[in-house]
């Protein structure tokens, strides 16, 4: 929409209300008479705000939305403000658990559909995951398979038990008081308990 401005106070105004502020702006009103007025608005007036209005002959009708089906039992269905019931799914992070506990017409309880739609995605991402590892090492086996005698397991497993050196996983250290209270003075022991 084109905006003008009034020639005596360069105030910007739609070209429809140019004539109202025209005719009480002090600095112009005096001057110019209502014949002139309506001329500048004529004149500043463009083609384009003509075609923007509607013609009253043509009714425009619009066409009423068909509300899709939706299915409960994998999709939110809390209400809306419009009226209408969430079409995200099940898992929607925009309304709470209780709204979607609430909803009727669920065939279970959202609870449970709502596990069985986790466990859907589960399992598509773990065949997707599985799909991708066959397609790129087909010819690679995962797991190597030996076959060994019971004699051989057992005597590789007296093999690894004698030959083992067990490491203590943590070290003592052992504390004395004495030393402890010799290195720090009894101060800045006092300091310690009193906090």
């Amino acid at each position: 929409m084109p905006i003008v401005s009034c020639n005596s106070c360069s105030k910007p105004l739609l070209p429809s209300a140019l004539l109202k502020h025209l005719e009480s702006c002090i600095g112009l009103a005096q001057e110019v008479s209502k014949k002139k007025i309506e001329i500048i608005v004529k004149k500043r007036k463009l083609p384009s705000d003509q075609a923007k209005v509607p013609k009253p002959d043509k009714e425009v009708v619009k066409k009423p939305k068909v509300a899709a089906a939706i299915n409960l039992d994998i999709q939110c269905g809390a209400l809306l403000e419009n009226g209408t019931q969430c079409m995200r799914t099940i898992s929607c992070k925009v309304h709470s658990v209780n709204v979607k506990r609430a909803v009727l017409g669920r065939s279970n309880t959202y609870d449970i559909l709502y596990q069985e739609h986790g466990n859907k995605a589960a399992k598509k991402a773990a065949a997707v995951q599985a799909q991708a590892a066959l397609s790129s090492s087909t010819s690679v086996p995962l797991i190597s398979v030996n076959t060994y005698t019971p004699e051989e397991d057992v005597l590789k497993i007296m093999n690894i038990i004698q030959n083992n050196e067990p490491a203590p996983q943590a070290t003592y250290q052992p504390f004395s008081m004495k030393l402890w209270l010799k290195e720090k003075n009894l101060a800045s022991i006092m300091e310690v308990f009193q906090r």
